[in-house]
């Protein structure tokens, strides 16, 4: 047999092999075309004759030209979600280095998801987290393949909300203008909270100077409300959500000359005082309540500590940075109530310990700003130690 009968043979077996290779295995964890796994690098072209690799040939180099498509990447690379969320999947080609390519694909691209209990994908592109887990999210466009993987996790219940804070300042409103406003929920250390069950409930202190619409949903992390003006002058806009409660100062100013522009700016906050009285109300669970429910008593015999925070060489203004001095102490009454007198102005840590003797229970703290008043106080819970 002569070696050009060899050679036509060769040529003709090779579909045949290639078509032997795709055996529905199931899809790889990278990007790599079905046609070229094994030791072939991610995102390279299908494995084909090639006279590229044989330096005796004569044939013409038929190498890819740069930027061409050589595979195809999910973006983001990875995808943490809630359940219920949505978000949409991007699938982009690349070229053989793993950059974006400005060609496009030749086909039409699919998803799916190993896991249809996690997380669920139509065609549309719209991943959806179903329920707590992991999965792969598989994309594929002619030869090319990738994968990421999906993690539906199920969010920390925020603790409940203990303050709802307004922002600083006077709002400034123009007559017939509208703005956003929102109160934040927040717990005794000032973080993120969870409202109450009920809506937050607007009201002005003079409807014929400003109009409010309240939009929040109850159990929100934040009360939402647009305010307009209605006339020039000031009034008190006030939201409650149950026990919680607070208030800020509008000014509505009369609507502008025309080409002049209106006046939205915050009043900055008044200065810090020099010296103020902070005044502490220590809470910790009531007996016979379940974990740390809303029934809470006074903490009477916890010790409420002060530390001044002097800031760092760096001039941080972080309130965590810096050196901590104890400026005063004190112990709760029967009322769980403890004053610290005439303390000079800065920013503190307030500390609050259990009674002594209590070994189930958790210290808690929070930071202070400088205070704007003469006098300030803070509410601070003792949880049950889980």
């Amino acid at each position: 047999m002569t070696s050009r009968t060899l050679a036509r043979d060769a040529a003709a077996a090779l579909p045949l092999a290639l078509a032997a290779c795709d055996d529905g295995a199931p899809l790889p964890p990278e990007s790599t075309p079905v046609a070229a796994q094994g030791n072939t690098p991610p995102a390279t072209a299908p494995a084909r004759p090639d006279s590229a690799a044989r330096p005796d040939s004569t044939r013409p180099d038929t190498t890819r030209p740069a930027g061409a498509v050589a595979g195809i990447r999910i973006l983001p690379r990875a995808f943490v979600l809630a359940p219920g969320r949505v978000v949409r999947v991007d699938v982009q080609p690349v070229d053989a280095q793993g950059v974006p390519s400005l060609a496009l694909l030749a086909g039409p691209t699919t998803l799916r998801v190993d896991d249809a209990r996690v997380a669920t994908v139509d065609s549309g592109r719209a991943l959806t987290g179903v329920a707590a887990g992991t999965t792969w999210l598989h994309a594929a466009s002619g030869a090319w393949r990738d994968s990421v993987a999906v993690s539906v996790v199920v969010p920390a219940p925020l603790p409940a909300a203990t303050r709802l804070d307004l922002p600083d300042g006077t709002l400034n409103v123009v007559a017939g203008r509208g703005l956003w406003v929102g109160a934040r929920y927040v717990d005794a250390q000032g973080r993120p909270a969870k409202g109450p069950d009920a809506r937050a409930q607007w009201r002005t202190s003079d409807a014929a100077v400003l109009r409010v619409a309240d939009t929040s949903r109850a159990g929100d992390s934040i009360a939402v409300a647009v305010v307009t003006g209605v006339a020039a002058g000031t009034a008190t806009l006030y939201v409650e959500a149950g026990a919680l409660r607070d208030s800020m100062t509008v000014t509505v100013a009369a609507a502008p000359a025309p080409g002049q522009a209106p006046d939205t700016t915050r009043t900055p906050p008044p200065a810090p005082v020099a010296r103020f009285a902070l005044t502490a109300v220590v809470t910790m669970p009531a007996a016979g309540a379940v974990g740390d429910s809303a029934r809470t008593t006074a903490a009477a015999g916890a010790r409420v500590s002060a530390y001044r925070i002097t800031r760092d060489s760096s001039g941080a203004s972080r309130d965590t940075t810096g050196t901590q001095t104890l400026a005063a102490s004190g112990v709760a009454d029967a009322r769980g109530l403890v004053t610290l007198p005439d303390l000079p102005s800065g920013t503190y840590r307030i500390l609050a310990e259990p009674p002594e003797g209590n070994t189930t229970l958790l210290g808690a703290g929070t930071f202070l700003a400088p205070p704007v008043t003469a006098e300030t106080r803070v509410l601070l819970h003792l949880a049950r130690k889980p």
